[in-house]
C-alpha cells in the first residue's frame, strides 16, 4: 500500500517533534502526498491506529481527521479492525461529585455526591 504511493517519488515531510528515547529519538513527521495525506489513507484502510503519543504533537485538524479516518474503519472491520468489537461501558452513564484527584490525562477519581471523603 504505502510503497506503491511513495517510493521513487518526489514529496514533502513535515516534522512536527520526537518521541523520547535511551538513544536515538524516532522522529514523527506528517508525509504529504501529492494526492493528500498518506496517514489518513492508511487509518481509513485500516492498516494503521493513532497513537496517542504522537496525537498530541499534531495540529488539531490533522487529529480530527486522523480520528474520523480510525473511526471509519473500525465501523468498516477492514483490515485490522475486522474483528473489532465496540466496547461497552457498564455501570452509571453519568454521576455528579466532586474531582478528588487527577491520575491521568484520562483518568479521574470523583467522589460522588453526598459521599464523605475520609482520605
Amino acid at each position: 500500500f504505502v510503497d506503491l504511493r511513495i517510493l521513487n517519488r518526489q514529496l514533502s515531510v513535515t516534522f512536527v517533534g520526537s518521541l523520547p528515547s535511551a538513544s536515538q529519538p524516532p522522529a514523527v513527521a506528517v508525509l504529504h502526498h501529492p494526492r493528500g495525506n498518506i496517514g489518513v489513507e492508511l487509518l481509513k484502510a485500516g492498516l494503521a491506529m493513532v497513537s496517542e503519543r504522537t496525537a498530541r504533537m499534531l495540529g488539531p485538524t490533522d487529529v480530527v481527521s486522523y480520528r474520523q479516518a480510525e473511526a471509519a474503519a473500525k465501523g468498516q472491520k477492514v483490515n485490522m479492525w475486522r474483528t473489532y468489537v465496540k466496547p461497552t461501558i457498564e455501570g452509571v452513564a453519568e454521576t455528579n461529585g466532586s474531582v478528588v484527584e487527577v491520575v491521568t490525562g484520562d483518568t479521574l477519581l470523583i467522589l460522588p455526591t453526598g459521599v464523605k471523603y475520609d482520605g
